[in-house]
């Protein structure tokens, strides 16, 4: 209040939610007739516009109405007005702009100064650095900027004078005319201090305003050691003060300060009488300056220091691109109303002048078929039913109902399982299938169902391939079988999935490549009871259709299925379209998120549900969140409330798989139900926290459930072996962490996901030496440079997940940036002279990133191995000597490197590379043969095997080399004589360099034979 009454025009003030309203009789002034405090009035200033976030003021006069609309404003900032807001200590707003969209947006914004920034190299063209960008590019983005405009206002518009522009003040003169006449800026900036003061000078002569720009320089940054904060020394500090003066000594309007420590820049500001505009410089700048990609979020995943994200636009604009694939992919787009019409006479003709034969014989166009069609489904016989060969890959409560249904109705069917107990059980007795009546009695009928292992296949296959495949596993194992699946398939085999959750039929076409994917939901209740024996608790619907716009997948096809199926006593009914497809799997779905957490969170039976309010409350919030995110997909979903507690009725003595498998201590589908909610709305940015809670919640339960359970009986333990647990936070992690306590020996693989068999390789060299397996999957920011491709870098945790599932894996961490750096950091890792080799001098501070968050991992692990691959030699180097020195209690593993079969070293990158690329790359490794082939003749010399190196690599014109390296192996220090490090741990050659923008690394370690 005290701030507010500082402002006189002020009259009163109202609060509306989070908005406030001022009334004012005229447009406000911080100085006016306020006494001059500075301080006041800028946090005054600061104040009001962070309490009122649109920054919308409603003037009227003090006795009339409010109107919508402020006072004209000047209809052009120009220098007298920045001039007149400096003297007025008002702060001074600019943004960049690169294009006619971002202009848009910083007009309507009302912000004071455009700054169109050869940055657009990076942000806009993707290089590295802004030192690619030309006096043409700029002249080009500065006109698109200056081509919007607003009928209030338009900002004083600067464009940036691109490196090599001005090396001569002829040079200078001539761009800068090019900028303002051609590009329509009505100044320009210039990078530098004393060094460029001529061609600023003769700039301004010229007639032309210049606005300066000292600190960190982007286009001189490699002379200044790299994007670092400059001015960190007094010396540093007293030059950067003493370029600021000669800037504004030739007469520049403005001066840009840029990474500079904020007592240096606010001290700078202080002793100049032209604005400085702060980036990175701290608050007491007279102005501010950010990327408009930064503020925007435009890249979600790097952000600066200086810099605040003020949105997410970049997930939005992804999750529009994901949604418009999807409805794509899926036939939902474009629908009728996207597309434009043509009369039924026209139409006639058109097809009468394109094809006339086609239109006499009126014979119907018939979908494209890949291949022959199962025919003659209607009603099947005995001896149709025998001949038809269906297997069922998953041996849970469906999986088991379905294949002894179907075993019962007369198919011929197989349940493929890798649950030994199951497996024995139903070959000695049978499968026992109970069904529960409306009263509650019990019936049972023991039916006689084939049976074999993923290992045992051959049992199968030998009587052909199967011709209708039903894949019921769980989510997490939806890729291992598919992978079976495609062992037992042919081209016109139909690949049937009626798994809970959504996305399984993508994961399957994926593996199973031309063969032909239903997809479908199945409602029924089923319990297992144990090994043999399978409870059927309630029917429901079943549905099937061809989703994903599958133009393959024929009526027949359906038909055969629909037939399978209901003869198997599931009713079963065909969705009209993908559409339709989709919303009964939104339906079922929208049941799932609330019926098995809670059943498996409270430990009751389904028909608990029904009549506690407290539940009811917990279940209208997940149903909630899961109508605004269909809303969001565009998806009607009917009364899903309603929906939940007639199923919950009819199925109200069944125990929800979800319970099932916590009781058991083994995987839940929580990730494919409200993990898939949780990560569509954050996605879409919608609002989803209970799903979240419920998410945690499960997941935490789960992991101590699984812990819990491998201190069971045998029994127990062995119902569902081998089971993958996915840990996102570190308490769930710790939950595992007793097993040291219980004598295991604990290995840990930490990767940054986009696995391959280099990665698998650690894990089954961990596998083969521990007990218990944990492979971390985090993306770690703290190693990537500004420039490099932290955004681009592979991410598909799912893909991962089912990798690691099917090397069985104990546990998999994989926390997200939040959960490991909930505050910024204050305590790194600094590894000395890291800088000074090999792959630290091409990469300032990576190696610092790198024992960090190594450091972090291990203290959160806690294992008795790590395993790193030798491909990143320095950073084994590093690791180990960090190990070493700080006493971590680990054992660090470094396992060969693994290589394609041309010899490629394997890395996540590689998929960067083009063909053309690809072909290229073997270069590197033959290089280093061709050095280890000299060694191994006698040649000692380095600098003789440096040049049989260069030599070959020379071949290749696509490779530029960045360094060649003859190292210690395990301190990594240069070598010139090979000898004392042959006597010990070797001598590494490391080769570093790219293939267009991929930036290959490759070593191999010479040793003493």
């Amino acid at each position: 209040i005290l701030l507010l009454n500082r402002f006189s025009a002020m009259n009163s003030v109202t609060k509306h939610g989070r908005r406030l309203v001022l009334w004012e009789g005229r447009k406000p002034s911080i100085h006016s007739s306020a006494p001059h405090y500075p301080s006041i009035q800028r946090h005054a200033v600061y104040t009001i516009k962070h309490i009122i976030p649109q920054r919308r003021l409603m003037y009227s006069s003090p006795s009339g109405p409010a109107s919508s609309s402020p006072p004209p404003r000047p209809k052009k900032i120009g220098l007298n007005e920045l001039r007149e807001k400096f003297e007025s200590r008002v702060p001074i707003v600019m943004v960049t702009a690169y294009d006619i969209l971002t202009s848009r947006c910083a007009h309507m914004a009302g912000v004071d100064v455009i700054l169109v920034g050869d940055s657009l190299g990076m942000v806009v063209f993707g290089e590295k650095g802004t030192n690619g960008v030309s006096i043409h590019d700029m002249v080009r983005h500065c006109r698109a900027v200056t081509n919007a405009n607003h009928p209030a206002v338009t900002p004083f518009i600067v464009g940036d004078m691109p490196f090599g522009s001005y090396l001569t003040p002829e040079d200078a003169v001539r761009n800068a005319c090019k900028l303002v006449r051609d590009g329509r800026v009505d100044a320009v900036k210039m990078e530098g201090g004393e060094r460029i003061a001529p061609m600023i000078e003769a700039v301004i002569k010229a007639g032309m305003p210049v606005m300066g720009h000292t600190g960190l320089t982007p286009q001189t940054a490699s002379a200044q050691g790299g994007m670092v904060t400059q001015g960190r020394t007094a010396r540093d500090a007293a030059h950067i003060y003493a370029s600021a003066k000669c800037l504004e000594s030739l007469g520049c309007f403005s001066v840009v300060l840029e990474a500079l420590p904020h007592r240096v820049a606010t001290h700078i500001t202080n002793s100049l009488t032209i604005p400085t505009i702060g980036i990175g410089a701290g608050p007491g700048c007279s102005g501010q300056v950010q990327v408009f990609h930064d503020i925007a979020g435009m890249f979600h995943s790097f952000v600066p220091k200086f810099a605040k994200r003020f949105a997410l636009v970049g997930r939005q604009m992804e999750a529009a691109v994901e949604s418009y694939r999807d409805e794509v992919v899926s036939g939902m787009f474009p629908m009728k109303q996207h597309s434009f019409a043509i009369s039924n006479i026209q139409y006639e003709k058109y097809l009468q002048l394109v094809d006339p034969s086609r239109v006499q014989s009126g014979t119907p166009d018939e979908p494209i078929k890949k291949t022959a069609e199962i025919n003659n489904v209607a009603g099947l016989g005995k001896d149709q039913k025998e001949k038809l060969r269906i297997a069922v890959i998953g041996a849970g409560a469906m999986g088991s109902l379905v294949a002894g249904n179907l075993s019962k109705a007369g198919f011929n069917v197989t349940l493929i399982t890798q649950w030994e107990d199951h497996l024995q059980a139903i070959n000695q007795k049978g499968l026992l299938v109970k069904t529960m009546a409306d009263d509650g009695k019990v019936l049972g009928d023991v039916i006689k169902v084939n049976m074999c292992t993923p290992q045992t296949i051959a049992k199968f296959t030998s009587g052909g391939p199967a011709d209708v495949i039903f894949i019921l596993t769980k989510g997490h194992s939806t890729r291992k079988a598919a992978r079976t699946a495609n062992t037992i398939l042919s081209p016109s085999s139909l690949v049937v999935t009626l798994q809970n959750g959504m996305g399984h039929a993508a994961r399957i076409q994926e593996e199973v490549k031309d063969a032909r994917v239903i997809e479908g939901t199945i409602s029924h209740g089923a319990l297992l009871e144990g090994p043999g024996c399978v409870c059927h608790t309630g029917r429901g619907p079943v549905v099937i259709g061809a989703g994903n716009g599958n133009k393959f997948i024929s009526q027949n096809c359906l038909a055969l299925v629909s037939s399978v199926l209901n003869d198997a006593g599931f009713e079963t009914t065909l969705a009209d379209s993908p559409t339709d497809l989709t919303l009964y799997q939104w339906r079922k779905l929208g049941v799932n998120i609330v019926v098995n957490p809670l059943t498996a969170l409270l430990g009751i039976k389904n028909g608990a549900l029904i009549g506690n309010p407290d539940v009811h409350d917990l279940a209208k919030s997940l149903i909630s969140e899961f109508n605004a995110l269909a809303a969001a997909r565009g998806i009607e979903v009917p009364d899903i409330l309603s929906v939940m507690y007639d199923v919950a009725n009819r199925t109200k003595h069944n125990t929800s798989s979800m319970l099932s498998d916590i009781q058991r201590g083994v995987q839940t589908e929580i990730e494919f139900l409200n993990g898939f909610i949780v990560r569509e709305g954050r996605r879409l940015g919608v609002d989803v926290s209970s799903n979240e809670t419920v998410l945690k919640l499960v997941k935490a339960l789960e992991s101590f459930k699984k812990l819990e359970s491998l201190h069971t009986s045998a029994d127990e333990s062995s119902l569902d072996p081998k089971q993958t647990v996915l840990a996102t936070s570190i308490d769930q992690l710790r939950i595992m962490t007793c097993l040291r306590r219980k004598g295991c020996k604990v290995g840990f693989v930490p990767t940054m996901g986009g696995l391959h068999e280099g990665h698998l390789h650690l894990v089954r060299r961990a596998k083969a030496e521990c007990d218990f397996v944990i492979v971390s999957i985090y993306v770690n920011p703290l190693q990537f440079a500004p420039h490099e491709d932290f955004d681009a870098y592979p991410r598909d945790q799912n893909r991962d997940f089912e990798m690691l599932q099917a090397e069985e894996v104990d546990l998999v961490f994989a926390p997200d940036s939040r959960e490991l750096f909930p505050s910024p950091l204050t305590a790194r890792v600094v590894m000395e002279k890291s800088d000074e080799k090999a792959e630290g001098r091409d990469r300032p501070h990576f190696f610092h990133g790198v024992a960090t968050i190594v450091l972090k991992l291990l203290n959160i692990v806690q294992p008795t191995l790590a395993y790193f691959g030798q491909k990143d030699a320095q950073q084994c180097s590093v690791i180990r000597n960090l190990v070493h020195d700080l006493n971590v209690p680990c054992q660090i593993r470094v396992c060969d490197t693994m290589r394609e079969k041309d010899g490629l070293a394997m890395s996540t990158r590689n998929q960067y590379l083009s063909p053309e690329e690809r072909k290229a790359v073997p270069v590197l490794y033959k290089s280093l043969l061709a050095a280890r082939s000299a060694f191994d003749k006698g040649q000692l010399d380095v600098s003789q095997l440096k040049t049989v190196i260069s030599s070959i690599l020379q071949s290749e014109p696509m490779f530029r080399v960045s360094y060649i390296s003859f190292s210690d192996n395990w301190s990594m220090e240069e070598v010139t004589d090979l000898a004392p490090s042959l006597a010990t741990d070797g001598v590494c050659i490391s080769i570093a360099g790219t293939i267009g923008t991929t930036r290959l690394i490759d070593n191999i370690v010479l040793r003493k034979k």
